[in-house]
């Protein structure tokens, strides 16, 4: 299922131990501490996506009189239960710190506690309460599909790219590989990138805007085709200044990046192409490079960049959308024909 890949489940369930060790040869008598920690309100939200877990790292952090005593990043192969530092000296101030991220570099969640105490040749229990950082939610289309779905600024956003098949009223659109035929639609249709239907469940589907603009509806119920109004509420949310909502072009300071997911793929941490190098998914709208299919019906950019849809119209051939891709940080509004196809994101009613 598409959507096993974006929402934490901690569980206490097949556990695994990590371990780091720090070396302080001066000291004569150390201790440890072992961090335990789980989350129950996460665990029922899976359950609810019928997802597996995603939890992909894990950033630990203790201090000692705001001195960093370790700093490190666990990758994950099965689920997070138990950290154990050791060597420690001795004291009674530690403080350890938890940051959680997933797959696409959203910061799922943290956890911390203060005025720990390390005692020689033992170990210190440490069990910490997981704190979800995002308002998450679902919404469910016509076709079944559920999505995440994040809360910016009082916006409710899906955090994943449309793949539905079928309007709200269950007529269905029909899927058109051809390029020429694209090309001459003026009706609503969708693709998938270079017509290879595995890249579905990565990059979500690709629509032209007809499908957007079709009375039948394209959102789930209850949500709709955000428009441009929306998309620049959105980008304040993020930081970016009022007088420069209505600029043509490549605009803002790094709402991109907020909004871009993590990592590239030549260093095997993420989709992108290797200039993505300050994106921090910050927003959790988490952008995937879905590329784009263009007027005469040919596919580009994939692992490169991503084109959404806006429900408002620039003229009568072309509409606003808004463009992401991996070598700037900020947000690029434009209008593009409406025989392109472009990823889709909904927002709430």
């Amino acid at each position: 299922m598409k959507y096993k890949n974006y929402i934490p489940l901690l569980v206490f369930g097949s556990a695994l131990l990590l371990t780091c060790s720090i070396f302080e040869p001066n000291v004569q008598s150390s201790g440890s501490i072992a961090i335990r920690f789980a989350s129950q309100e996460q665990e029922s939200l899976a359950k609810e996506l019928q997802s597996e877990e995603v939890l992909t790292s894990v950033r630990c952090v203790l201090k000692r009189d705001d001195q960093t005593i370790h700093d490190r990043i666990y990758y994950k192969a099965g689920t997070f239960f138990h950290i154990e530092i050791v060597n420690l000296e001795p004291a009674e101030n530690y403080a350890v710190r938890l940051y959680g991220r997933n797959k696409l570099g959203c910061a799922i969640g943290s956890a911390q506690k203060d005025e720990i105490r390390v005692i020689p040749d033992q170990v210190t229990s440490v069990e910490l309460a997981w704190q979800q950082n995002l308002e998450l939610g679902t919404v469910t289309d016509i076709d079944g599909n559920v999505y995440v779905t994040v809360e910016i600024g009082g916006q409710w956003w899906m955090g994943e790219n449309l793949i539905v098949t079928h309007y709200r009223n269950g007529e269905s659109i029909p899927e058109v590989t051809n390029a020429q035929d694209w090309f001459e639609m003026r009706s609503g249709a969708w693709c998938t990138y270079d017509n290879d239907p595995d890249n579905m469940d990565t990059y979500g589907l690709l629509y032209n805007w007809y499908a957007i603009n079709d009375i039948n509806k394209l959102a789930p119920e209850g949500w709709h085709i955000p428009t441009e109004a929306e998309w620049q509420r959105l980008e304040m949310d993020l930081g970016m200044s009022p007088s420069m909502l209505e600029y043509w072009g490549f605009r803002g300071t790094d709402q991109g990046d907020k909004m871009k997911s993590i990592g590239n793929l030549e260093a095997g941490t993420g989709l992108w192409t290797s200039d993505n190098i300050s994106a921090t998914n910050e927003s959790c709208f988490s952008v995937v490079p879905s590329g784009w299919r263009i007027y005469n019906g040919v596919y580009y950019g994939i692992n490169y960049g991503a084109t959404f849809w806006s429900a408002s119209e620039y003229d009568n051939r072309r509409a606003w959308s808004r463009t992401m891709n991996s070598q700037f940080s900020q947000v690029l509004r434009s209008y593009g024909f409406k025989e392109r196809g472009f990823s889709v994101r909904c927002v709430k009613d």
